[in-house]
């Protein structure tokens, strides 16, 4: 229940409700995954993403994306969704990619150490490659991401 708001709204308060209902073993799985994977620039120290001591790199973004993308494919489901709604509540999509045609999957968020930032990926029109995109540190994530994807660079 609490992936949709996090997922979808990138709510800081589901994330630390989802690591204090784990208690220890959200430490210990999420040491796990930077371990498995060989995040050597990525230390996540609390479940919101609001402190100054998460830190990663691009590269090790991309390399958690993609093992998001093919371990927990449903993850980059939720946040395709324009809007949940559930029981008691509802929720919209505040990230700002997903509106753009394409779109695979993502999540961005925002710190002042960081600036916005992004990490997902698009369908390329007129062709079956998908582009991975990792943003750090921008200032208009929309305005970065389309230029990327009609970026000269993308075409085959």
């Amino acid at each position: 229940t609490l992936l949709f708001p996090l997922l979808i709204e990138s709510s800081n308060d589901a994330g630390e409700a989802i690591r204090r209902f784990q208690g220890k073993e959200f430490d210990v799985r999420i040491q796990d995954i930077e371990n498995q994977l060989v995040l050597r620039q990525t230390h996540i120290v609390d479940g919101s993403g609001l402190s100054a001591y998460n830190t990663s790199s691009a590269h090790d973004l991309a390399i958690l994306y993609a093992y998001i993308k093919n371990t927990h494919p449903h993850i980059l489901d939720i946040t395709q969704l324009d809007t949940y709604i559930g029981q008691r509540t509802g929720y919209v999509n505040n990230n700002p990619a997903h509106s753009l045609p394409n779109f695979v999957g993502g999540k961005h968020g925002y710190t002042p150490e960081a600036g916005k930032t992004f990490v997902g990926s698009f369908m390329l029109p007129h062709s079956k490659r998908e582009i991975g995109i990792v943003l750090l540190g921008s200032t208009d994530l929309l305005s970065d991401i389309e230029k990327l994807l009609a970026s000269d660079i993308l075409v085959p």
